[in-house]
């Protein structure tokens, strides 16, 4: 009967932690402030036209109202609050119950996916501020390069979960498969990110924004191909 109190006065301090407002919370909720802060200082500065979109070269290819900046940018902010409740939450909504063992991860995760996003937006105002349009294709491998460095870093930490990490048929069928797939990506996003930091340094913008596809398609297609022939691999050795 003591052990049995034991386990459930355990599992509620989990539920408790999960639902607690923590400190990563916090720090989530100022980050996302951070973008509508900066423009709601400079709106009255911007000119009537802001630019929108830029092409591969970094250079404005359509405008915009300041208003329509607004609405972008609180789409965007939507969107990453809401990609860190799902990271932050998933222990509660897993039907599977596997997410609480990667919960630290998860948030870890939604909060550099965050980070990226309020950069990105910051960037964006500035740009409109200021005209410096270059700037965001100069600076976005360095973020992406260290995005992908960072979850490189994480991959060995993920658990077999339906929700975040390297999830393919394969991976989710076969523990092992899912370890080894994540040991492998862990090595191919550190190497993909290093390689979008020196495409940063070296290269003009147009030729890194290319780089990016291209890094980011080549870690999916080896990450994915490679869960696919090391399952494969598994199924030839059982009898």
């Amino acid at each position: 009967m003591k052990s049995s109190n034991g386990c459930c006065n355990s599992q509620h301090l989990k539920t408790n932690h999960m639902r607690t407002f923590s400190k990563t919370d916090l720090l989530a909720l100022v980050l996302l402030a951070v973008p509508l802060v900066y423009l709601a200082a400079v709106y009255n500065t911007l000119p009537a036209r802001v630019p929108m979109h830029f092409n591969i070269q970094g250079t404005p290819d359509r405008y915009g109202s300041k208003t329509e900046l607004l609405i972008v940018l609180c789409i965007l902010t939507g969107v990453a609050a809401g990609v860190y409740a799902l990271c932050r939450w998933l222990p509660s909504i897993d039907p599977k119950k596997t997410a609480k063992y990667s919960a630290d991860v998860a948030r870890k995760i939604a909060l550099a996916v965050l980070l990226l996003v309020v950069a990105v937006s910051v960037m964006v105002i500035y740009s409109a501020q200021h005209g410096s349009s270059g700037n965001i294709t100069r600076l976005l491998p360095f973020l992406l390069g260290g995005l992908f460095v960072f979850l490189g870093n994480l991959m060995n930490s993920l658990k077999p979960n339906y929700f975040i990490g390297i999830r393919t048929p394969w991976t989710l069928e076969s523990e092992p498969t899912w370890r080894k797939t994540h040991r492998f990506g862990a090595v191919v996003f550190v190497i993909g990110g290093i390689l979008l930091i020196v495409c940063g340094l070296v290269l003009p913008p147009a030729a890194a924004t290319i780089c990016i596809v291209c890094i980011s398609v080549a870690v999916s297609v080896l990450t994915i191909g490679y869960s696919y022939f090391y399952y494969r691999s598994l199924q030839k050795q059982q009898p």
